[in-house]
């Protein structure tokens, strides 16, 4: 992933759809296989992957609050969330468990990251947070 040891030379089979699964097992267990790819499934996600802008990157307290723009479908406008994510303390650590911060019904993302005041205590426990914006913004709303 970090291009530091190709492993392409080391797959040895690729198993399309999980049904055939089994046969990737059976060729580890034989000794046929060195190393399988299961294909899932024959979804595209670099065709449908939410396209997203980054707005802001600022360290604070031990992380970096980062700041997004994406296109939601659901919603049918832009919308913004922010994301802290506290400083790695080793490179092979795991991903940080995430908290999702809901300020209120109509705040926006930058809401919670002035009252929560969570920083630091994230840092310290390693959990990252993201602040979405609750309500969508310029969408007109009929009324009943």
């Amino acid at each position: 992933m970090r291009d530091e040891l190709n492993i392409d030379d080391f797959v040895t089979h690729t198993i399309d759809g999980i049904a055939n699964v089994n046969e990737s097992i059976d060729a580890l267990h034989t000794g046929d296989c060195l190393r399988a790819i299961v294909k899932i499934n024959s979804y595209n996600l670099a065709k449908s992957a939410m396209k997203v802008e980054t707005i802001e990157n600022v360290k604070c307290q031990g992380g970096m609050i980062k700041r997004i723009k994406h296109d939601s479908t659901c919603n049918n406008c832009t919308m913004t969330f922010s994301i802290f994510l506290p400083a790695k303390r080793n490179r092979y650590d795991p991903p940080p468990p995430v908290l999702f911060y809901l300020s209120g019904l109509s705040s926006n993302d930058e809401n919670g990251k002035i009252k929560g005041c969570i920083f630091e205590s994230a840092a310290k426990y390693g959990l990252c947070v993201v602040f979405p914006d609750t309500s969508a913004r310029g969408v007109e709303v009929e009324n009943d």
